[in-house]
């Protein structure tokens, strides 16, 4: 049986962590989804670099925000496939080959993001959570655009894409 949620690659993961914005996430899309090697990228290696993230991740899967999946066969196979033929690297293989069979993945970085929009897969950046909470009204405005820019900053986002979303917040309270 599939797993309930939407699969997030490391950049995205640490993004929310760092804004405190995991919380928020599960409750617009769900718990968020990491295969191994996104697990690995963020939670083991932040570990021995020491970054304080890895803690808000590990206690997120406590409270069920976030959870860590296994690929099944078909899904290994996908994600080996998408790392040759596209030269993805590890997580972002792993995050679409759980995508096929999802309404969205969140992916930040860009290669991942295009290939992911090759496949038909639906791709959200972090910096939409925000937006998807407003949307959704899991967050009010002033919530959703704290969230926005605590993102943007982690993100190194620019102020014009800030301010388009920004402002398609504010539309959703209009």
């Amino acid at each position: 049986m599939k797993k309930q949620g939407t699969p997030v690659d490391a950049s995205s993961l640490i993004y929310l962590a760092k804004a405190s914005g995991l919380a928020a996430a599960n409750a617009c899309v769900g718990p968020l989804l990491v295969p191994p090697a996104v697990w690995r990228e963020v939670v083991q290696a932040g570990e021995a670099r020491g970054d304080p993230e890895t803690h808000r991740v590990a206690n997120a899967e406590s409270s069920g925000w976030v959870s860590r999946v296994v690929l099944d066969g078909r899904q290994r196979r996908a994600a080996q496939a998408l790392m040759t033929e596209f030269k993805l690297g590890a997580g972002e293989s792993e995050v679409l080959a759980l995508g096929h069979d999802r309404q969205l993945v969140i992916i930040d970085e860009f290669r991942g993001t295009r290939i992911a929009q090759l496949l038909g897969i639906v791709v959200a950046s972090t910096l939409m959570i925000p937006l998807l909470c407003a949307d959704r009204r899991v967050l009010d405005a002033a919530q959703s655009l704290k969230l926005l820019h605590d993102i943007a900053r982690y993100a190194g986002a620019g102020a014009s894409e800030i301010d388009r979303v920004g402002q398609r917040i504010k539309e959703c309270f209009q």
